[in-house]
């Protein structure tokens, strides 16, 4: 589509960008954000070119060009995006449209992943506000914003507030069918009670949450590993590492049999076990995971992956010289060590 459109009108043409754009939002539902990314910022400067910087077309881009930065989760730049996006939004349609409220809803993502709380808080309101008033009081759009809202009063150690949303949420997974809200709303839920020192009240809305993810799909579904790595991690930090190490081998034996071997998916998962093992002193076993954890983390080339295996590959490196600390093997140690 976008080589026809460039043989009827050009490249420097409104309609060549509007093609451009969605080649861009393809890029991005599809996972392939960096080129994605790369389509939109070409996107952005020829519509400038264009068009008005006022005009709607301008925003829309903003907006795309921040679901692809947030995707690789480059949350400062992303929101720079979503703010230019909003401000454009709001001159064009007024502050109470669809794409307003969009937008407000990533935001409110965004915020939350860089653990700024308050914003996060007002935008979720402001999300909440105009999803209720758009769409009506049930609606995944609400549900949606809803669930991260809980995360966010969580963060802001408002426990009372967090449950009371926890418990909306579950209540409108369950009527909307998203049994994925559901489960973060139970999540939201133990870690509240977590942080609250209530230990058994933690481990039972985690299972729950396990049981609303398993109740939706069948045993070997990725789905699964939504609820099992949150109870998993929850067990091997209070040093329950035997229960720990049962889900997270459960989430490994899934990841294994879904997605091919060298995924960043499955590297992590292999790492989190072999860090459980190292607890256990199952030093062999925790090599064996890790070493297969830290080949599978270089051979993901994905574009798309580079960013998670940026965070997570220093982890599972981290676990070695762990690993090798524990069993006296200091050469073995070094190698794994950060080079400064």
């Amino acid at each position: 589509a976008l080589d026809m459109q460039r043989a009827l009108s050009g490249e420097e043409n409104p309609d060549y960008a509007t093609v451009e754009a969605d080649w861009g939002n393809a890029l991005l539902t599809t996972g392939e954000a960096p080129e994605g990314e790369r389509v939109l910022r070409a996107n952005l400067e020829r519509r400038r070119r264009l068009l008005d910087e006022r005009h709607p077309a301008i925003g829309a881009t903003q907006y795309l060009l921040g679901a692809s930065l947030q995707f690789q989760r480059r949350f400062p730049e992303a929101m720079e995006q979503f703010l230019l996006a909003l401000a454009n939004a709001e001159a064009a349609y007024g502050a109470e449209h669809q794409q307003v409220q969009a937008i407000l809803s990533n935001m409110t993502r965004t915020y939350a992943h860089m653990k700024m709380w308050n914003e996060g808080e007002q935008a979720a309101l402001r999300s909440l506000a105009l999803s209720t008033k758009l769409y009506g009081p049930e609606s995944i759009a609400r549900l949606s914003t809803l669930s991260i809202l809980g995360n966010i009063q969580a963060g802001q150690r408002n426990f009372a507030a967090s449950e009371r949303t926890g418990l909306d949420v579950i209540a409108l997974g369950r009527k909307l069918d998203s049994s994925y809200d559901a489960t973060v709303g139970l999540q939201n839920l133990a870690l509240g009670r977590a942080d609250q020192g209530d230990f058994a009240g933690a481990i039972d809305f985690y299972t729950q949450a396990l049981a609303a993810s398993r109740a939706a799909a069948p045993n070997d579904s990725l789905t699964h590993t939504a609820g099992l790595f949150p109870l998993a991690g929850f067990l091997a930090r209070n040093g329950r590492y035997v229960e720990a190490e049962r889900y997270y081998r459960e989430a490994l034996g899934i990841r294994v049999s879904r997605l091919p071997p060298a995924t960043w998916q499955v590297a992590n998962a292999r790492s989190l076990l072999g860090d459980v093992l190292i607890s256990l002193k199952r030093y062999d076993e925790a090599e064996r995971e890790l070493l297969a954890a830290e080949a599978a983390f270089s051979a993901d080339t994905a574009a798309s992956a580079q960013s998670v295996v940026a965070l997570r590959q220093p982890e599972n490196r981290a676990r070695l010289v762990r690993l090798y600390e524990a069993t006296g093997d200091r050469t073995k140690a070094a190698r794994w060590q950060p080079h400064r």
